[in-house]
């Protein structure tokens, strides 16, 4: 399962959290400390029965493997193209990541916040060490949201985050990747498309293959392009180095031409997976 999330869902938790479950390699805690020690399948910070984690740590119910992988990159245009380089983890304090899954409605909806009010169990926090660039977490059956925060060990403070996305865990679950661009980010584009000042659902377009996002570095000819399903009405684009942008956005056919273009915005990209807001109109010609 597969659907884009908005960046208004992309919070940072602290964790203190109540509702959460916490998973590391600490090796010298107790069932019902809220981390994962050896022995235990998991540790919820009760040693109650019927939630999901026995008193004893064991977990009520089947549990699956969930792998997840994080990098760092830098971006930048040579000759017009965008390149990517390879970076290591930030180091200093920052040398944990926290692989975070919210559990979902029957609607896709978010199960409280992966705050204080949010039910128990519905949040689960797995901590990793950042250099591992990846981990495997263990989590009941079902649909979350999740994303990738690179922390203090003990989570107080955030470096950045990946955007999230839905996955469901279940015997055949895909892994979850997430990247944080040092020096860029993404432009959350969200659309709506008239005819003569009517809305129209892209089911009714003709010829219609998809919504077209140009992004072009100001006073340069470099620019990064996405396409995206029609219906979706809300979409991220691919990581973009930061600095000042015009951007264009199109329904276009299968041959890639425009059947209406919104007037062209200005945005800017920020650091650290910053995500910038977008909003347009788009009328049909």
């Amino acid at each position: 399962m597969s659907k884009f999330v908005k960046g208004s869902l992309l919070s940072v938790i602290a964790l203190s959290f109540g509702g959460c479950i916490f998973a590391s390699d600490d090796t010298s805690g107790f069932c019902g400390d809220g981390f994962l020690d050896p022995g235990e399948t998991c540790d919820d910070n009760n040693n109650i029965a019927g939630d999901g984690c026995s008193a004893t740590c064991t977990s009520e119910g089947t549990v699956f493997a969930s792998p997840n992988t994080w990098g760092f990159v830098n971006l930048a245009f040579d000759g017009g193209n965008l390149q990517s380089t390879p970076l290591t983890c930030p180091g200093g304090q920052f040398d944990t990541a926290a692989v975070i899954s919210q559990a979902t409605d029957a609607g896709g909806n978010p199960i409280g916040n992966c705050g204080p009010s949010s039910p128990a169990g519905t949040c689960f926090v797995d901590l990793f060490n950042c250099v591992d660039m990846a981990g495997t977490v263990n989590l009941p059956g079902g649909t979350y949201l999740r994303w990738i925060a690179i922390t203090t060990n003990n989570g107080g403070t955030t470096y950045a985050q990946t955007p999230s996305a839905y996955i469901t865990v279940d015997a055949a679950t895909d892994s979850f990747g997430g990247t944080i661009i040092d020096n860029g980010g993404f432009f959350q584009v969200e659309w709506n498309i008239t005819q003569g000042g009517s809305p129209v659902a892209c089911s009714a377009i003709a010829g219609q293959d998809g919504v077209g996002v140009t992004s072009t570095l100001v006073g340069t000819t470099a620019m990064v392009d996405d396409i995206f399903t029609c219906s979706d009405g809300i979409a991220l684009t691919g990581g973009i180095p930061g600095g000042n942008y015009e951007v264009s956005i199109a329904v276009v056919n299968a041959q890639n031409m425009s059947i209406g273009t919104a007037p062209t915005i200005n945005g800017t990209i920020g650091e650290l997976n910053a995500i910038t807001d977008l909003n347009v109109t788009i009328p049909l010609n």
